[in-house]
């Protein structure tokens, strides 16, 4: 006896709005951490440590730092060979006895990023990418992946999550076929009331329409809203 593997099916239209504002944020991401990356093989290049800022795990330290200034010099004066016998590095760093180069531009980078990694869209949406699986080791740069694309078209998609929701989606998408066919025949119009109205009538048994097309489409949040039935499996 075989078993029919379940497959889930996309419910109505994706969130377009919230994939675009999104994709947007990582791009400036993105563009930040590069910035960033570059300031970093800079301040570290005259003392040839420029794999700092070839280090995905040395440049994630640092954004996760809580006082990226203590960091940089820290990385400083180890790159530099700076010491005094009996006394700590971090004692040094704390009475600032290490002379070291401008830290303020890094710092500026190292708050910009962390502003972006926190955003409020980021929460409201519930889409985080680790900005470590956006650098590519083989050539040691920042960039959106392929994966990237994906994860975040998965995530502004609603899906079923049972069979049974998906033989409910079918019915709802012939419920919109035949309205979408009555429009197309005059029958229901975007210029009357009658849209109007008979969405008041379908929205509770899953339908809602597109803003863009103005035809009628399944709600892709109706399982979620649980419209039909409190014991859906």
């Amino acid at each position: 006896m075989s078993t029919k593997k379940f497959k889930p099916k996309v419910i109505g239209q994706p969130d377009h709005s919230a994939r675009e504002n999104l994709r947007e944020q990582y791009e400036n991401i993105v563009s930040v951490a590069i910035d960033l990356q570059a300031s970093m093989g800079n301040f570290f290049a005259e003392y040839s440590d420029r794999s700092i800022s070839e280090n995905i795990q040395e440049i994630m330290d640092f954004i996760k730092s809580e006082n990226p200034k203590k960091w940089i010099i820290e990385k400083y004066a180890k790159a530099k060979g700076i010491k005094i016998e009996g006394i700590k590095t971090e004692k040094l760093i704390e009475n600032d006895m290490i002379d070291a180069p401008d830290t303020s531009e890094l710092i500026k980078y190292w708050e910009k990023l962390n502003q972006y990694l926190t955003a409020s869209i980021l929460k409201k949406n519930k889409f985080f990418y680790p900005l470590e699986d956006l650098f590519v080791q083989d050539g040691a740069y920042f960039e959106l992946s392929e994966d990237f694309d994906k994860k975040l078209k998965d995530a502004t998609e609603i899906k079923t999550t049972s069979e049974r929701e998906n033989e409910i989606l079918l019915s709802i998408e012939k419920i919109a076929t035949g309205f979408n066919e009555l429009k197309m025949h005059g029958l229901i119009s975007s210029e009357t009331n009658l849209l109007n109205e008979a969405s008041n009538k379908i929205v509770h048994q899953g339908l809602v329409i597109d803003k863009e097309n103005k035809e009628f489409i399944p709600d892709p949040r109706i399982f979620i809203k649980r419209r039909f039935t409190d014991n859906l499996e």
